[in-house]
């Protein structure tokens, strides 16, 4: 399988250009009330502030990204499943699982943010829906008879030093916000 790094944007300014139509998206997605944590408010409190967190936590998007999320229509479970696999690294990341069930079921789409990808890694991998950290919609979807194909990279960026909290906490609450954002784009519709 091509490693996260193979499969990132390779210019900078592509990547800026990612970066600043995802801080947009993400922008866009915390105005509708429903997504908006109340963590959220304190920290990214204008679009200003989220773009400037962003360029600091220096986020690296899987090949693809951008035009998946311009598209008029959704992008196929294949294009999930061509992604960077999720590695056990030193990096956060927001990654998608596949799930498959046989026959004629439509597959589903888990958007997680990786904040403690080796365990919940593990966990993805055991596969076992009574695990107490599998999160609630992947445990019912296994229950149902669907298996994880794919866990699949979509942005990732290094962890902060634990020596600077801060950093540390709105970097997180950032994957997070991915999160929702991707979430909401490929499930529900754009934004």
């Amino acid at each position: 399988m091509t490693s996260m790094l193979d499969m990132s944007v390779s210019t900078t300014s592509t990547s800026g250009v990612v970066a600043t139509f995802m801080n947009q998206q993400v922008w866009k997605c915390l105005q509708i009330p429903a997504h908006n944590n109340g963590l959220f408010k304190p920290v990214f409190f204008a679009e200003e502030v989220l773009a400037d967190i962003s360029a600091a936590a220096g986020l690296r998007f899987c090949k693809g990204l951008l035009e998946a999320v311009q598209s008029s229509t959704p992008p196929s479970i294949d294009f999930f499943k061509s992604l960077p696999d999720v590695e056990p690294t030193d990096k956060w990341c927001d990654y998608v699982l596949v799930l498959e069930k046989e026959r004629l079921y439509t597959p589903l789409l888990y958007f997680g943010s990786g904040t403690a990808w080796v365990s919940r890694g593990r966990t993805y991998t055991k596969a076992d829906p009574h695990d107490p950290i599998m999160p609630k919609y992947v445990s019912l979807a296994l229950l149902d008879g669907y298996r994880i194909t794919a866990q699949r990279a979509l942005i990732w960026g290094n962890i902060p030093a634990v020596k600077n909290v801060p950093n540390l906490y709105v970097e997180y609450l950032l994957f997070v916000a991915v999160e929702v954002t991707l979430s909401f784009y490929f499930c529900y519709g754009h934004t």
